[in-house]
């Protein structure tokens, strides 16, 4: 089992690449579903933001902010960024990409991840398991015997993420926009070309670095 979620771990980047461009082949986006699918991809950066501003690895058990109401907060504005894309895409071919891709990788990371926290932690990581879901958030945070670093740190959401990830997603609402309601074989050659195929890819998969 160990060796299997170091593989997923390790290849759920290498992985992203050819199924960013399937779902962006399939993609039949419109106005409206662009309309949409902005405002959710707005809420996975921002509580994306917000998890990576609080994260401090494997220094501290981080427990605070975001990470009050679900252990995985930057995993779960993953997910609503990739519920973002497929609503954007406007395609079930595109939808269940994007959901199979998530649903297996990032299960496994997260357990993987889990396992090494309680490795580092011990009792305190079992206290805040016990109180926290590993993944859909709880309705109010969670209170525990210990207290973790509270604020916000734009230092560190630097240093766990990219700033650029926001323009990224304006570009690739942008170009659905440009190539009038799909990405087809006429248009394909253009849209995976060069930098154009990072930019896509890395904001329909926030955790490719490209």
């Amino acid at each position: 089992m160990k060796s299997a979620s170091t593989f997923f771990a390790r290849w759920r980047v290498r992985f992203s690449y050819p199924l960013a461009i399937l779902v962006l082949w399939f993609a039949r986006p419109t106005p409206h579903s662009i309309f949409w699918g902005v405002p959710l991809g707005l809420l996975g950066l921002f509580i994306r933001a917000r998890a990576a501003g609080h994260l401090h690895k494997q220094k501290v058990l981080t427990v605070t902010g975001p990470y009050s109401y679900t252990r995985n907060p930057l995993y779960f504005g993953s997910a609503i960024l990739a519920l973002a894309a497929a609503v954007a895409t406007r395609s079930w071919i595109s939808a269940a990409i994007l959901g199979m891709y998530f649903a297996l990788f990032y299960s496994i990371v997260m357990r993987r991840e889990e396992a090494e926290l309680r490795q580092h932690h011990g009792a305190a990581f079992d206290e805040y398991a016990l109180a926290v879901p590993l993944f859909f958030p709880r309705l109010t945070p969670a209170k525990l015997s210990f207290v973790g670093p509270g604020s916000f740190s734009f230092d560190q959401y630097k240093r766990i993420t990219n700033i650029r990830r926001l323009s990224d997603s304006c570009y690739c609402s942008l170009c659905c926009w440009r190539f009038g309601g799909c990405v087809c074989a006429e248009a394909a050659p253009a849209v995976f070309s060069g930098h154009a195929t990072k930019q896509l890819i890395s904001s329909c998969f926030p955790s490719v670095k490209t």
